[in-house]
């Protein structure tokens, strides 16, 4: 009866242990996509500018403070000088529009980054930070 009792016990112990293993939150996986993309280069008619137009770009935008972050997740926003705007999605679309002004904007993806079109054959390139 002892070895029939421990072996129930160990079944009931293994069978615990393969029904919580696994991925957590009620096994609904984080998309690869979540999480907030800084800019970090432009890009002149698909192809990205050279290091030092890289840079000039850069600090411009951080002298107007006009730098802006995306973030994909639970809640998508649009970071801009400080403030955060509330955005609608479609990644399989790729396009997300700003549902203040109705401004649809549409990006790709090339090797990880998150190039964003600015118009007039500029896109805007961002990485993912976090």
């Amino acid at each position: 009866m002892k070895k029939l009792l421990t072996l129930l016990c160990t079944f009931v112990m293994a069978l615990t242990l393969v029904a919580c293993s696994g991925s957590s939150a009620g096994g609904k996986e984080t998309p690869d996509y979540y999480g907030t993309y800084e800019i970090t280069s432009l890009a002149l008619n698909g192809e990205e500018v050279d290091q030092a137009t890289r840079d000039a770009f850069l600090e411009t935008l951080n002298q107007q403070n006009a730098a802006f972050t995306l973030t994909f997740g639970d809640k998508n926003v649009m970071n801009f000088q400080g403030s955060d705007y509330k955005i609608d999605l479609d990644w399989e679309g790729k396009t997300f529009k700003d549902p203040n002004d109705d401004q649809l904007y549409s990006f790709r993806m090339v090797d990880g980054q998150l190039w964003l079109d600015l118009g007039d054959n500029m896109e805007a390139i961002f990485t993912k930070t976090k």
